[in-house]
């Protein structure tokens, strides 16, 4: 395992107390002791949300970078067809029975169990092809490729404490734990500035559906270089919330990007920004750019499968194929790398203004959707920066 500071490579035996043998340094992380992760590999996923230290990113932007590239092994084959599957098991059984005749066990023991998986796989697409045809009437939008990474949330959180607490946490990592959100959000010694933000005017408000995307947004000075206000739907930031709201639905002009989840909630925040009056109902242009079910086939390994599925009621800004879809799944913004959903944003906000945007403000999907945060097939969030 290597060391991220001298770059070493050391053997298990080498790193007596969980330290290297060249530089000293102490390892997080120990493999041979359990340890899904190494050091390493929590660092690169670190520089691959925080875009090498240049934007503020939260732990759930590295640990769904990490689902994206490491997907949970598994040896299974699901041909086009079938009966090419159905051939090679019966091939196999035959060469197990031959073998097993010769009393090479271990040999026969083996032929018979991959027999046995490309027996299974011809008859999981058969299966499969079955559901698809009878759902091919009803259903528009595809089931996911679902996060299969042997690594939860949860444990990963784990062991990024661990690592902070070894290494140091990242300048970059923001509101983690989960105390500790920028102190630009916090009341004390800036109260005063945020009381005077009522004397400001903003022709642009992004809306979130979560409050730590509010707060990688603003950790990133997107509100600054856009002159734009950022909220929560739930009241936050608190210290400057019901004032902002307040002098947001005075503007006729504004807009406002709804960013959120691929969620029940999330895919119902513009249309509740549009019809509730304590929102801007009747105000300014609702302009939905948050993730949708159809954008998940661009987030492969990335969306996951709900534990309780329910039944959701179309209507609302989601329709009928949506409300199957966000019955089972869900797929969190994070996907989207902080350095690309600050680009994304800004070209909204560009591409709507020059007049380029169709309006479609009004439409019975979104009430206003008009880019998406999605990108090409390609699947490449780190480079790509146009909108699908």
């Amino acid at each position: 395992m290597k060391c991220i500071h001298c770059d070493a490579d050391s053997k298990y035996k080498e790193r007596e107390g969980r330290k290297c043998p060249k530089c000293n340094h102490k390892f997080a992380m120990e493999p041979k002791d359990g340890d899904t992760l190494t050091d390493g590999a929590i660092k690169h996923v670190l520089e691959i949300a925080g875009s090498k230290g240049q934007v503020k990113f939260l732990a759930e932007h590295a640990y769904l970078a990490y689902c994206r590239r490491h997907p949970r092994w598994t040896l299974a084959w699901k041909p086009e067809s079938p009966v090419l599957s159905f051939f090679l098991a019966a091939t196999l059984g035959a060469a197990a029975a031959a073998t097993a005749s010769a009393e090479h066990w271990l040999v026969a023991a083996v032929l018979l169990w991959l027999a046995w998986l490309f027996g299974k796989a011809g008859f999981d697409t058969v299966r499969s092809n079955a559901v698809g045809a009878s759902e091919a009437a009803t259903v528009d939008v595809a089931a996911p490729k679902l996060a299969q990474t042997s690594l939860t949330f949860s444990l990963f959180r784990e062991y990024l404490d661990r690592y902070c607490q070894v290494h140091g946490r990242p300048k970059n990592l923001v509101g983690f734990p989960e105390n500790d959100a920028p102190k630009r959000l916090k009341g004390g010694a800036n109260t005063q500035l945020f009381k005077e933000v009522e004397h400001y005017s903003f022709d642009r408000a992004v809306i979130c559906d979560r409050a730590d995307l509010v707060d990688v947004l603003v950790a990133n000075d997107f509100h600054f270089e856009n002159n734009c206000a950022i909220l929560s739907i739930d009241g936050h930031p608190t210290a400057v919330f019901g004032t902002v709201r307040k002098m947001l639905r005075k503007n006729p002009k504004l807009v406002v990007l709804a960013v959120h989840d691929a969620s029940v909630e999330g895919c119902r925040l513009a249309w509740q920004l549009r019809h509730d009056p304590q929102w801007f109902a009747n105000t300014g242009r609702i302009v939905d750019v948050g993730l949708r079910p159809a954008h998940a086939a661009h987030f492969a390994n990335q969306a996951a499968a709900l534990l309780h599925p329910t039944d959701v009621t179309a209507g609302d800004g989601i329709n009928a194929a949506e409300a199957r879809w966000l019955g089972r799944y869900h797929l969190s913004a994070a996907a989207i790398l902080p350095e690309q959903l600050v680009k994304r944003l800004h070209a909204a906000f560009a591409q709507i203004e020059s007049g380029k945007a169709p309006d479609t403000t009004g439409s019975t999907s979104s009430d206003g959707v008009v880019v998406s945060l999605s990108s090409d097939s390609s699947g490449d969030f780190e480079t790509a920066d146009s909108f699908g």
